[in-house]
């Protein structure tokens, strides 16, 4: 390290927790340029997954590092870091769609019977192809998107999908479950009206 002063470079190859713990310690914002340089590409590749619109991946990149910047105080270290930031990333990318769309996740208020996971679901889900397989995405509300995509692209156990979503285990199978079923209903649908 360079005299008393902690600069950037000092930084470059500590382990994120320390570099948070330092950016807390010395208050020094500058510092925070090592996160910023490690997770920018991966959060604005989240957005843009989500949002398909790469101005509005930017912003939502700007939004969601400056959240990550004003909560640093609040990371207690019980996951890793990498973690934690993108648990902040998929629900900042959640909101902004509730926002935009005026939509809640939960609307009918009705009580629904919890369906486990089903393995002849997922059987057909991996079963549809890739190309097919983005355009249903793409008609799927964000939320549903959102926990699919962690899911079986980021491979997020139910434990931790729980605690992102700050929901409990049997409602994270259940909306996994829904979403599942929904694309795999679009693609019937689809595929019978011969659009592929």
């Amino acid at each position: 390290m360079s005299g008393n002063v902690l600069t950037v470079l000092d930084l470059k190859n500590v382990p994120d927790e320390i570099v948070v713990e330092k950016v807390l310690s010395t208050r020094n914002s500058k510092l925070f340029e090592v996160i910023y340089d490690r997770y920018a590409d991966r959060i604005y590749n989240k957005c843009l997954s989500f949002s398909h619109d790469s101005t509005v991946a930017e912003d939502l990149t700007h939004e969601v590092l400056v959240k990550i910047y004003m909560k640093l105080a609040t990371f207690n270290g019980k996951s890793s870091f990498s973690t934690w930031t993108f648990s902040i990333t998929y629900n900042h990318c959640a909101d902004f769609y509730k926002r935009q769309t005026r939509q809640r996740e939960e609307k009918e208020g009705l009580a629904v019977e919890l369906k486990e996971l089903a393995s002849s679901s997922d059987q057909e889900l991996f079963e549809i192809k890739i190309n097919r397989l983005s355009t249903l995405l793409n008609k799927l509300e964000p939320d549903e998107r959102m926990i699919l995509l962690m899911k079986y692209q980021d491979d997020v156990s139910i434990k931790e999908l729980s605690r992102i979503l700050e929901l409990n285990d049997s409602a994270v199978k259940m909306r996994l479950s829904r979403a599942r079923q929904k694309i795999i209903d679009l693609n019937k649908a689809l595929f019978s009206e011969n659009i592929y």
